[in-house]
């Protein structure tokens, strides 16, 4: 007697869920690998997508969530996002930046005024302040193109640049938040480097899906390399400096 399931027309169609033929095998996605056209986009940044509506909350937010929870902002950052929001996102706090650093420098000119320490040749203090002011913007655009690029150019070397070059300035774009403690004369300023450090590793190793030492590497070898600079001019400086006398 036959099995009435073999005699069965839909016999030959397999349970559901099952796989109906070969599947290809999928390659893991190692760091550094450049991301997928069919890779789901980040859902986005409050700052590129609710500025419109809420311009105040949506500053407040991102810089919130990109200083003190850079690793799942960066995670949402995408990397292919525009040019204009993130460039207008440093502009704005380059200026915020330069305004607390004009107002120190109006209020310690002014000190060193009463001091009796007035500037022997050359601009005033004052007039340097509001020149800082008016430049720092510009500089601040112009200085993340350049360092952005020999970030990603030493990305590159290592394999850890999946994310392009937009996304390398992206990254530094956001990475400006800090520059709100310089609120805190003198202090501020240090605490906000090294934060900014801190926030352009973390978001060039999530926008690059690379390792976390290969975005140190990125973001401490040049600043190594600026200090060694420095150092050795300072001692080039004092050794000229002796021969004279």
């Amino acid at each position: 007697m036959s099995d009435p399931r073999q005699d069965s027309p839909f016999s030959e169609i397999p349970p559901t869920g099952e796989p109906t033929g070969p599947t290809e095998p999928t390659e893991p996605v190692r760091p550094g690998d450049p991301r997928p056209e069919s890779e789901a986009v980040p859902a986005g940044i409050p700052w590129e997508t609710r500025l419109s509506e809420d311009p105040l909350g949506a500053t407040w937010q991102t810089w919130r969530e990109s200083v003190f929870s850079p690793d799942s902002f960066y995670r949402a950052l995408p990397p292919r996002g525009g040019w204009l929001p993130a460039l207008g996102y440093l502009v704005l706090f380059s200026i915020i930046g330069a305004f607390f650093s004009l107002i120190w420098s109006l209020a310690f000119s002014g000190i060193a005024v009463r001091a009796g320490e007035g500037a022997e040749a050359g601009l005033s203090p004052v007039a340097e302040a509001f020149l800082s002011f008016f430049i720092t913007p510009f500089a601040a655009v112009l200085g993340v193109f350049l360092i952005g690029g020999l970030y990603h150019l030493l990305l590159m070397l290592m394999n850890a640049a999946g994310g392009g070059y937009r996304g390398t300035v992206r990254v530094l774009c956001y990475a400006a938040g800090p520059v709100v403690f310089g609120i805190v004369p003198i202090l501020g300023n240090l605490v906000a480097t090294v934060w900014w450090v801190v926030l352009a590793i973390v978001g060039l190793r999530n926008v690059h899906r690379t390792d976390t030492w290969k975005a140190a590497v990125a973001v401490l070898v040049p600043v190594a390399l600026l200090m060694l600079i420095t150092i050795f001019a300072v001692i080039a400086a004092v050794a000229v400096g002796l021969m004279v006398l």
